[in-house]
């Protein structure tokens, strides 16, 4: 019996629950995951945590690649780290090889070399929508700023040389995704439907409200006494007599204990796992959430419809902030531009609030 495998290139626990869903839509066999990890924070636990609970699903075999081993080291050892992978899968033959970051080189690297005609990205949050905008209409599917100085990255193309790494563009990447109400595509797209994750609740709780933590303090888009300002500008609008707090997995433990003794009548929400892995185990959730554009919005939007969801558009001072940093892994577009473009292309389900200070 023919059977159909893939290779998955993963760095963020979304990504596994797409794998999830392309196990259903692609009728997967087999699939084997690579993994981009770091020590043990709190994405590698949530990561670690997906996967364990996905292997029931098809015949899986999963490599981990730990960044925190060769953090510091020199450039050899960086790239020897993931192509001494890439060199022992060249030869293999996969129906599909979906990767979810065209902002990282190594999955560049192993895309470009390897070389399927079915390569599709899969979603990692709402950055999927500026690859779509600006990436699909040029078949420019990767442009990475150029880090480091110019003997370095020469000494990069060097090493990936010896290494037999290809750098030739791909002519067609699709994408698998569950941004699919989009205006602005252009290319082939196969929906996303997150249908193993759909549920519907006897009921939910008047009563409360979550506010989605958001990773844009440590980023340098904004400062963390605004942060907080605004934050109780959303507590002000939630009208709730429980309003609970989820930081995003990647705030510092700092930054949040600031914002709940700021706030007192905060609640914090203790979790491990993303916010609609939580959702899809609760009897009677919250009846709404608020917070900044994010992807969580479209993902609850999709999956639990009966929750009410409020996002707050960025204000346009912090908006100037965003773009003072350095650009994320691309260079087609502002870390502005995708801000806005989360938020423009929220559903019209989503409540979409300006806020002013």
């Amino acid at each position: 019996m023919i059977t159909s495998n893939a290779l998955f290139l993963i760095s963020a626990p979304f990504n596994i629950t797409c794998l999830r869903e392309a196990i259903i839509d692609f009728k997967l066999d087999e699939i084997e995951v690579i993994i981009y990890i770091e020590g043990q924070s709190k994405n590698t636990n949530q990561i670690v945590r997906k996967i364990k609970e996905l292997k029931r699903k098809a015949k899986t075999k999963v490599t981990y690649l730990d960044y925190d081993e060769v953090k510091g080291k020199d450039l050899k050892k960086r790239i020897n780290q993931y192509s001494s992978i890439l060199n022992s899968i060249r030869n293999k033959s996969y129906s599909y090889l979906f990767f979810s970051d065209f902002r990282t080189q190594w999955q560049k690297d192993f895309v470009e070399t390897l070389r399927n005609d079915e390569t599709f990205l899969i979603d990692d949050g709402a950055i999927t929508l500026a690859f779509m905008k600006y990436h699909m209409p040029s078949k420019t599917y990767f442009s990475i700023p150029n880090y480091g100085t110019v003997e370095r990255r020469k000494e990069a193309e060097k090493i990936k040389t010896e290494e037999g790494i290809c750098s030739k563009p791909l002519d067609n990447i699709k994408v698998y995704t569950i941004f699919h109400h989009t205006r602005d595509f252009k290319g082939e797209l196969k929906k996303n439907n997150l249908t193993h994750l759909r549920k519907s609740f006897s009921s939910l709780d008047e009563e409360a409200a979550i506010i989605i933590g958001a990773k844009i303090v440590q980023r340098g888009f904004m400062t963390l006494e605004l942060y907080d300002k605004l934050t109780k500008k959303i507590i002000s609008n939630c009208k709730k007599e429980k309003v609970y707090y989820i930081p995003h997995r990647g705030q510092p433990e700092e930054y949040v204990d600031y914002i709940l003794s700021n706030n007192p009548e905060l609640i914090l929400l203790k979790t491990s796992e993303p916010v609609e892995d939580w959702l899809s185990k609760q009897v009677t959730p919250p009846s709404s959430i608020h917070g900044y554009a994010s992807t969580a919005f479209y993902i609850i939007n999709l999956s639990f419809p009966q929750i009410r969801l409020y996002c707050y558009k960025p204000l346009d001072v912090t908006l100037n902030d965003f773009n003072l940093p350095g650009k994320f892994g691309s260079t087609l577009y502002t870390n502005s531009d995708a801000a806005l473009l989360t938020y423009d292309e929220m559903p019209k389900e989503v409540s979409k609030i300006e806020m002013n200070i």
